[in-house]
């Protein structure tokens, strides 16, 4: 399986509301993100969303980017307190080649941690826009991760690149 995982674009904290909205940079890192990677998320036919704002408004852009209109689902899994096996349970019973996740931090750093089996130094290194904590891996706005799957499970899976806007 081929997973594509994108953490929505920069959404200020103005109320306490949890239905932020992107930024202008926000929408502006995204199409970044998503333009440099046009061609591997245009063979994807199906995007799968957070229902909050935010992500919602990440997927607006994408599909704006994206020159294909693929099937899309939105799913409470992938909402920032979801948990891993929420999001395993619900990717399986998509039996999907290809697909991309819409969703946000700290569940985003989750998936790839629990994919690839990292659990994280003390140190803190770089990777594209992931950085290592003690937590394990956390992602930024409008990063975008691409990884190979045998199947979502734990150490099931290969980081190919992890993108961040410019």
């Amino acid at each position: 399986m081929e997973l594509y995982i994108l953490r929505h674009g920069d959404a200020p904290y103005k109320t306490l509301s949890r239905e932020r909205v992107l930024s202008e940079a926000g929408k502006a890192e995204t199409a970044q993100v998503v333009t440099a990677r046009t061609a591997e998320l245009s063979a994807v036919p199906l995007i799968v969303c957070s229902p909050v704002r935010r992500a919602r408004e990440t997927l607006a852009v994408v599909e704006q980017t994206l020159s294909n209109c693929p099937q899309v689902l939105f799913d409470d899994c992938l909402r920032s307190e979801g948990s891993v096996q929420q999001v395993e349970t619900f990717v399986d019973s998509l039996q999907a080649d290809k697909l991309l996740l819409i969703s946000h931090q700290p569940l985003v750093g989750h998936i790839l941690n629990y994919l690839t089996d990292s659990s994280g130094s003390a140190s803190s290194s770089t990777f594209g826009g992931g950085m290592r904590m003690g937590m394990g891996m956390a992602m930024g706005t409008s990063c975008l991760a691409s990884l190979d799957l045998i199947t979502f499970a734990r150490g099931c899976g290969t980081l190919n690149w992890l993108d961040s806007p410019q």
